[in-house]
């Protein structure tokens, strides 16, 4: 079994300290600081979570606050990767970003041998499925524009999971009162008003379309591209992850859709949809 364990850099101390344990039972771990000098780090961090059989997230308001962290999910995710989160700070469930926050946390707060052997357990309990064929597009590096690393600001926004309430066919797109979720940040780069209560997808819709010129044909606003997926996606005629074409953000600035995830229910109709936007 092989563990990439996604984690923030000021927990490194009892990040080493969970893969000692992990090695100690024979599990293979591989976190970061196994970087040599001179490696290509993030092209060498995607691929250590393609060769995983399970990603361990380190769940700490560090992680969940952190762009790496959420990058590196994202793609476990693309990838199909297993997740695990292992809580090693004291932080509440419903803050969790959304692809953890339905999961079964496994705590790890002390080390102590009760915790050690519940994380051992989930990991070995964990499917190992196949990486998606074909693969999806990497994401770029996390851009920090105080980073020694020397790599350019990358524009990133974060996650938005959409979920409907199954009563409206999804072929032409989302209906208008599917409920969009993300974090407060992702909203704000996007210039779409944030709620506690929520947001509707009429109301991004509204944004984006009001940031596109009346005259421009070129390329329809990302909004219109979320739609068209989604359509396919119901229709069952491409699953995801899906790539789509270059459309545009209320700035003007042009992305990329992805679609990592999916999910139905029993009558085959959309319940959720996972949303990546990346910068082209």
């Amino acid at each position: 079994m092989r563990v990439f364990i996604s984690y923030a850099s000021g927990e490194q101390a009892l990040v080493s300290s969970l893969a000692e344990d992990l090695e100690t039972s024979g599990i293979s771990t591989w976190f970061d600081p196994k970087l040599l000098g001179g490696s290509r780090w993030w092209e060498t961090i995607l691929s250590e979570i393609r060769k995983s059989d399970v990603v361990v997230f380190a769940v700490s308001s560090q992680s969940l606050d952190s762009d790496a962290c959420r990058l590196e999910l994202e793609y476990a995710v693309a990838v199909h990767r297993t997740l695990i989160p292992v809580r090693i700070k004291t932080v509440e469930q419903v803050s969790a970003l959304p692809e953890l926050r339905e999961l079964q946390w496994v705590d790890y707060l002390n080390g102590a041998k009760s915790e050690v052997l519940r994380v051992i357990h989930s990991i070995h309990a964990a499917p190992r499925l196949p990486l998606p064929s074909p693969l999806p597009a990497e994401p770029p590096p996390p851009g920090d524009a105080n980073s020694d690393v020397g790599r350019s600001v990358v524009t990133y926004i974060s996650v938005l999971t959409v979920r409907t309430q199954v009563t409206a066919d999804t072929r032409g797109g989302l209906p208008g009162d599917a409920r969009v979720e993300g974090r407060q940040h992702a909203f704000q780069a996007l210039g779409i008003a944030w709620s506690d209560q929520g947001t509707t997808w009429d109301q991004v819709r509204s944004v984006a379309a009001g940031a596109r010129s009346a005259d421009d044909t070129s390329t329809g606003d990302w909004t219109r591209e979320v739609d068209d997926v989604v359509g396919a996606i119901t229709e069952r005629r491409i699953p995801p992850p899906i790539r789509s074409r270059i459309s545009t953000d209320p700035a003007g600035r042009t992305y990329r859709v992805h679609v990592n995830e999916a999910s139905f229910d029993a009558a085959g109709r959309l319940e959720s949809v996972s949303l990546l936007l990346l910068d082209d």
